[in-house]
């Protein structure tokens, strides 16, 4: 096995890599299904459609300094970013964004002690007035009068670069129509105007902060929001948003701790009625061997069988490019954050609790869905071990197993000079490697296709894709439909996804067998859904014990042989 250390530090989907600006959707429309487009393919009219990498989570479950810094806006130095703009503003980007959502969405525990109560949620303009007024304060905060103080960061957080500040300033007063030539501080009638402003703007930042502000929404608006972009007219969907946990590697934590986001992620479960929604739990291997060694009454495991076994939850999602390999971490010398590389044996045992894991996971028929971009990683060279590659010796150990490689269809490593093998290429590998149905992969955030990027890259993603049907998946038995929402809220014309890749599969000739398996056969396989598998018995238990509606779980059954 070729070492692990990555060659390349591309990161395609990271937030800063947004194209130019264009017409924005006003901040947070009404929710309600997009009608298609004249001329949209017959796809989208189909009876079912499976969203298999999505996101509801809020800026609480989130350890918000790490993910705005590492995950959400890492300062690649190859990464041309802003090019009208100085490179100095991205850490002070990173700062109102962190100041802006730090602490102000509602925890899991507060939000499922109100939906259990019978409260309602905040209005639309009580949510609209209060995130304008932490965007008011947040701004005043890294712009206004040094009195005013911070509530989410600490004064040695601020970038040093004064100018990078300025930048920022100017940048945000040139999208908002402000005086470029007022001085580098904002009083708070123009921070109030700037920010409803960036709240229903035009331009790049007015984009990251209406996608901060949706990150401060209960998660039953955010999931309200997903379900209303993305479920097709006269169509039934099913959604598995993914939680995350990325305390460790970050090193900073979220308000909500993992289990109460389970609970409240169940009780939204139980209100679905336009479409069904069942989550993806997370498992992070370090978490696991904590709560072991300091004997939780509750592990990282437990939970995942909990969440798996009794609360309606689809599969487990596993997230590589904070820092580990998804198995033989022992056999490498790999670097990892200081406070763990402290123990010798944090490699060994790593690789223990993940095969903890595939285990219960085989054995139970438990897919498991795992970030496969090179991207997002926590530290330089992390982002280089979710490379599909190092899923083999998974697969060989772990017949039952069923994978999917998430975030796929970008193509770039062969973008790069010297072009090298795409990760796409890896994929189509382990699938001829296991030609059942154990290896899939889906094209979530595939924001090359959206409209108004770049033309040249476009043309290679449709032509690479082209070539590794042929290639590698003629039937198209593997490759799987997510929107990667709520992350893909920062990208301009986000609301026509779906719409776009089906449009883009339906250039390629695909027939309506092969259009059927990527909108859900394929996502049905692979969550386990059909007749007799474990994955339906469970969701059938489930909804039995709270006598639920399972209409929609016969649809899946005209997709037996798809």
């Amino acid at each position: 096995m070729p070492a692990p250390t990555p060659q390349f530090s591309s990161r395609r989907r990271h937030l800063l890599r947004l194209m130019a600006a264009g017409a924005a959707l006003p901040w947070l429309p009404a929710c309600g299904p997009l009608p298609l487009q004249q001329g949209a393919p017959p796809l989208l009219a189909g009876d079912l459609l499976v969203d298999v990498h999505c996101h509801a989570f809020n800026a609480a479950d989130l350890p918000v300094r790490g993910f705005i810094q590492h995950v959400a806006l890492h300062d690649d130095e190859e990464q041309v970013v802003f090019a009208t703009m100085e490179r100095s503003l991205l850490p002070w980007l990173a700062a109102l964004l962190i100041e802006f959502i730090g602490s102000a969405a509602k925890s899991a525990r507060v939000e499922l002690e109100e939906i259990d109560s019978g409260a309602a949620g905040a209005t639309k303009a009580a949510s609209g007035q209060r995130i304008e007024d932490e965007l008011v304060r947040a701004l005043l905060a890294v712009f206004g009068m040094p009195s005013l103080g911070l509530k989410n960061l600490r004064p040695q957080d601020l970038p040093e670069d004064e100018e990078g500040r300025k930048a920022l300033l100017r940048a945000i007063r040139a999208e908002t129509g402000g005086d470029k030539s007022l001085p580098g501080i904002l009083n708070e009638d123009e921070a109030r105007a700037t920010a409803r402003s960036l709240l229903s703007g035009l331009g790049v930042i007015a984009r990251y902060i209406r996608w901060g502000a949706t990150l401060l929404l209960d998660r039953r608006d955010i999931v309200a929001r997903l379900l209303g972009l993305y479920t097709p007219p006269n169509a039934k969907a099913l959604f598995t948003p993914a939680l995350v946990d990325l305390s460790l590697w970050l090193d900073d934590e979220p308000q909500s701790d993992l289990e109460s986001q389970i609970r409240v992620m169940e009780r939204i479960q139980r209100l679905q009625t336009t479409a069904a929604l069942h989550c993806f739990v997370p498992l992070d291997p370090w978490r696991q061997l904590i709560d072991v060694s300091s004997r939780q009454r509750r592990t990282a495991l437990d939970l995942v069988r909990w969440a798996i076994e009794e609360m309606g939850f689809a599969g487990v999602k596993l997230y590589p490019p904070m820092g580990f390999l998804p198995a033989e971490n022992s056999r490498f010398n790999l670097s990892y954050p200081e406070r763990a590389s402290e123990n010798p044996l944090f490699p060994l045992y790593l690789d223990h609790a993940l095969d903890q894991l595939y285990r219960y996971a085989a054995a139970a028929g438990v897919p498991i869905m795992a970030h496969a971009a090179d991207s997002n990683g926590a530290a330089t060279g992390y982002s280089g071990r979710a490379a599909p590659r190092f899923w083999q010796p998974v697969l060989k150990a772990y017949p039952g197993l069923r994978l999917n490689l998430g975030h796929f269809g970008g193509f770039e490593h062969s973008l790069m000079q010297p072009p090298a093998e795409d990760w796409e290429e890896m994929v189509g590998q382990l699938g001829a490697a296991w030609p059942d149905d154990r290896v899939f992969a889906d094209l979530s955030y595939l924001s090359e296709l959206l409209p108004g990027r770049d033309a040249a890259k476009a043309k290679h993603v449709r032509r690479q894709m082209a070539g590794f049907l042929a290639r590698h998946d003629p039937q198209l038995r593997h490759l799987m439909y997510g929107s990667d929402w709520v992350m893909l809220g920062k990208e301009k014309d986000h609301e026509r996804y779906t719409e776009t890749v089906s449009r883009e599969l339906a250039a390629l000739g695909l027939d309506t067998a092969r259009s059927k398996r990527f909108l859900a056969g394929n996502a049905l396989r692979f969550l386990g859904l059909h007749q007799g598998q474990a994955g339906r018995r469970r969701l059938e238990d489930y909804y039995r014990r709270h006598q639920l509606d399972a209409g929609w779980l016969q649809r899946v059954d005209q997709y037996r042989d798809s």
